[in-house]
This record gives C-alpha cells, structure tokens and sequence, in this order.
C-alpha cells in the first residue's frame, strides 16, 4: 500500500494517470493505486485487456463482527503476483467465480451467508496457489472465520467472529498479535 501511495501521489502531483504511472514501475495488478484514490471500498477487476474498479456502500448490519488483525508478516506483492501467475492456470474461471462471490458478499444480509462466501473464497484461494490458509496455520483453535488479505499470509488478516470484542482482543493478545481494528474503526463515516 504504501508504495501505491506513493506512485498515486506522484500521478496526482505530476497530473498523469496513476495506473500509467504504476505500470510502467510496477508489476502489481493496480488494486491498491485504486484504492489510494478511493473514498469508499472498491471492487476491482483487471482483465488481460481491462481494468475495471467502482466504489461499493459495503455496511452490513453485521459490520460490528468484522474485525481485521494485523499479522506482522509484510509481503511481497512482486514475489506474491510471480506465485500466483506460477500455480494458477485457470485464472478467467477462478477470477469469475471469485467476482460472483464477491457480488455476493455486498448483497448479503445475514451473517451466516457472508461467513460462508468468505470461506469459500479462502478455500479457492487456497487450493489454487497450493498455500495453507492463515486460519489453520495460525489460528486453528479461533471460533470464527479468518481471511487472508493483500498478498497470502500477508499484513493483514480479515476476522469474523460471534464473539464479543474484548474476547476477540484477548484471543489474539494471548498469541502475540496487539493490532486489532474494527471494522467500523477504518470505514469512512457519513
């Protein structure tokens, strides 16, 4: 992110398209140079001959049992994109099943269907780039679901969980990582 940041910038500053600017210097899939310069989540899509990205209203009722916890473990987005090129081989049929998921996701109401179309993306996710998913290599004791996000295994995992908060704080204090957010803590507020 920080490196997107940092290319968006410069794009804006130079008054040229940050996604020509990105690459050019960049192997990444532009995601996060969207992302610098958006007000509200996204979904994003990039083809072999096109980007597509639009702004969701992403605020379930079920908001207040998102959390996101910081996994200390910085990734490589260059080594993460070479894996992924590497193992994948049906990369349309994946990329299709994965936007219907999340198209999903944003229209879901009950908790339960979104816990289950987030495991199913970790479980695709997972066989296609031969990985171990975060949750049962870190976490396999945690009653809620855990999702992997940015490059696998990377920053940042997504947490879903029944649980209170400060049940959710002490489990993961209790295994050495402090760095936890709610989901309501991160998204702009109206």
């Amino acid at each position: 992110g920080s490196s997107s940041t940092l290319i968006y910038n410069v794009a804006q500053w130079a008054d040229v398209n940050p996604f020509h600017l990105h690459f050019y210097v960049s192997s990444g899939s532009g995601y996060d140079i969207a992302c610098a310069g958006a007000a509200l989540p996204i979904v994003y899509q990039l083809n072999e001959d096109e980007l597509k990205y639009h702004e969701v209203d992403f605020k379930p009722s079920f908001l207040d049992r998102i959390y996101f916890v910081y996994l200390g473990s910085k990734q490589n987005s260059g080594e993460g994109i070479f894996h992924y090129t590497k193992n994948v081989k049906k990369r349309k049929e994946i990329a299709q099943k994965i936007g219907s998921l999340t198209d999903m996701a944003l229209s879901c109401e009950e908790l339960n269907d979104f816990v289950n179309l987030v495991e199913e993306h970790e479980e695709i996710i997972s066989r296609e780039l031969k990985l171990q998913k975060v949750k049962k290599e870190r976490f396999p004791d945690f009653p809620g679901t855990i999702k992997s996000l940015g490059a696998w295994g990377g920053d940042f995992a997504m947490v879903i969980c029944q649980e209170p908060y400060e049940w959710i704080k002490s489990y993961f204090e209790s295994k050495k990582y402090t760095t936890i957010f709610r989901y309501s803590e991160l998204i702009l507020q109206d």
